[in-house]
C-alpha cells in the first residue's frame, strides 16, 4: 500500500465556497424546497397546537369577501393591522 496525497482547499477556496453557499441566488431549487417545508410546518404546528373548540378553518386574505373582522385593511400587504 502506497502513501497518497490528499488534496485539501485552501482558506480562499473554502472561503469561495461559503460565500457560494450563503448567496441568496445560490441553489434556488433547494432554497425553494425548503421554503415549502417550513410553511408547511408553520400550518402544521398552528393547526395541532392551538386548542380549537370551535369549527376550525383557514383563511388568506387577499380578498376581504365573507369575512367580518375589526381592524385596518391593509389591501397592499393582504392583512388586516390590529
Amino acid at each position: 500500500m502506497g502513501i497518497g496525497t490528499i488534496n485539501v482547499p485552501g482558506p480562499d477556496v473554502e472561503a469561495a465556497i461559503r460565500d457560494h453557499n450563503m448567496a441568496l441566488e445560490a441553489h434556488p431549487s433547494i432554497q425553494l424546497a425548503v421554503e415549502d417545508v417550513e410553511l408547511r410546518l408553520k400550518h402544521l404546528e398552528l393547526k395541532h397546537s392551538t386548542n380549537v373548540t370551535d369549527n376550525a378553518f383557514s383563511v388568506t386574505f387577499a380578498s376581504l369577501d365573507g369575512v367580518e373582522a375589526a381592524g385596518v385593511w391593509n389591501q397592499a400587504l393582504a392583512r388586516i393591522e390590529f
